[in-house]
């Protein structure tokens, strides 16, 4: 899930440099280059704001600096790499629930993208058209990017068919919203997927508890 880690560190990034600096290095593999230049971007905020408050710099000089930095910053989160992260936040963010996505032929790797295996340990993939699987899933996945006819057709047929709660993801779900409300919920956008995945998920943990 190293994609949703970059995305919320840039939304931090965006109302906080130095909260930022300190949770990237808070993910990060010791061991790793990446942890050296975090320190390295820690090290120089520190001290940009030490001599911001001790009158040193000029508002322009501390402007550019602090820009400078920003920038530093997310570059350094673009090249984060999985091994980058530490062995504790990644076991801390592995998801071993059983997730079936149900997908379209040439949309599969797309969609193999936003489920790393260094994370999500049990997620199988069928195609729009193949019988569901009889085994059960804790989620279930149905991915509508790009409504075709023959998704759109069979839209009725997984979601009645399927046990599970489901998550659509897609912009135009087919069927009346209102009938499914208690079963399906909606992603809208990559933005939002992983969120409404761990929403999901732990909706199932505490509600199976009761």
């Amino acid at each position: 899930m190293l994609s949703a880690l970059q995305l919320s560190l840039k939304r931090i990034l965006t109302d906080n440099l130095g909260q930022c600096i300190k949770q990237i290095e808070s993910s990060l593999d010791p061991r790793r280059e990446a942890w050296n230049e975090c320190l390295k971007l820690l090290t120089d905020f520190n001290r940009l704001e030490r001599e911001n408050m001790n009158n040193l710099l000029s508002r322009e000089q501390y402007n550019q600096d602090f820009a400078k930095l920003t920038q530093r910053t997310l570059f350094l989160i673009d090249s984060l790499q999985e091994g980058d992260l530490s062995a504790a936040r990644r076991l801390r963010e592995e998801i071993h629930e059983r997730i079936l996505v149900v997908t379209r032929p040439e949309q599969r790797a797309y969609m193999e993208r936003f489920f790393s295996k260094n994370y999500f340990k049990n997620v199988e993939y069928i195609h729009y058209g193949a019988p569901l699987p009889t085994e059960r899933f804790d989620l279930v996945l149905l991915e509508d990017i790009q409504p075709e006819p023959l998704s759109a057709m069979l839209m009725e047929q997984y979601v009645e068919g399927i046990g599970s709660y489901i998550l659509y993801f897609g912009e135009k779900f087919p069927l009346d919203r209102a009938r499914y409300a208690d079963k399906v919920y909606f992603a809208n956008s990559i933005f939002s997927l992983y969120a409404r995945i761990k929403e999901m998920l732990d909706f199932l943990k505490y509600y199976e508890q009761q």
